[in-house]
């Protein structure tokens, strides 16, 4: 599987808005840094922080941070954000149209999907039967949400969970749990490495390298990591 570009966040909220704004000017192939370092913005309300332009207002809300500080249409930055819970080989082979309507599909399951679970997804189609998510064009998709919306439909799970890989699962579990003060569950995956088993982690912010990689260590390790 391809491995997701590392980047590195601003150390300031200042420094992360113009890392965003220079994202902004190669929009249609930073996608996913945009979505990726807007999540983690609104989930750490560092935007907040971040300077108004001109001497402005400073922010009502995080929308309003959106529209006056990033200034890209709302609708395709909520976009990019949505999409960005999948990691950027999702992007390069299903786009972020339809990777959007994905999430807000996985949002409305009882299931928290793996990104390889969520992709092999069944989704419902108007003759109340079902189509293979990679099979389907972005409008196909945004038409299986709606229908999942409305209660005409249901996804239909065609890649379980395999028995022996529960540990796994508690491993990711625990892992997230254990960073979950500096970083999103999403940006912590516990996989198998031919016979060992490793925790990849993506989008640390800088200042906090030290503490997340400290605590899932920890985890590794087998034991609890302690909150301070």
């Amino acid at each position: 599987m391809p491995v997701d570009p590392v980047f590195t966040f601003g150390a300031t909220a200042d420094e992360e808005h113009r890392f965003i704004l220079e994202a902004k000017t190669r929009a249609a192939e930073a996608a996913h840094e945009i979505g990726l370092r807007l999540r983690r913005f609104r989930e750490t309300a560092e935007w907040q922080k971040v300077t108004p332009p001109h001497g402005g207002t400073p922010w009502e809300d995080f929308t309003d941070y959106l529209d006056r500080g990033v200034a890209l249409s709302r609708v395709t930055l909520y976009k990019y954000m949505d999409a960005a819970a999948f990691p950027q080989w999702c992007f390069q082979r299903f786009g972020s149209e339809k990777l959007a309507w994905l999430k807000r599909i996985t949002d409305l399951t009882v299931v928290d999907e793996s990104v390889e679970q969520a992709i092999a997804l069944e989704l419902p189609v108007a003759d109340g039967q079902t189509k293979p998510f990679e099979k389907m064009s972005a409008e196909e998709v945004e038409r299986a949400c709606k229908l999942m919306r409305g209660g005409q439909g249901n996804a239909k799970r065609t890649k379980q969970p395999k028995p022996e890989d529960s540990p796994l699962a508690e491993l990711q579990r625990r892992a997230a749990e254990a960073v979950s003060e500096w970083i999103a569950p999403r940006q912590v995956v516990a996989r198998k490495l031919g016979k060992d088993v490793v925790l990849d982690v993506r989008g640390v912010p800088r200042v906090q390298a030290a503490d997340v990689f400290t605590a899932l260590a920890t985890v590794l390790d087998g034991e609890q990591p302690q909150k301070t």
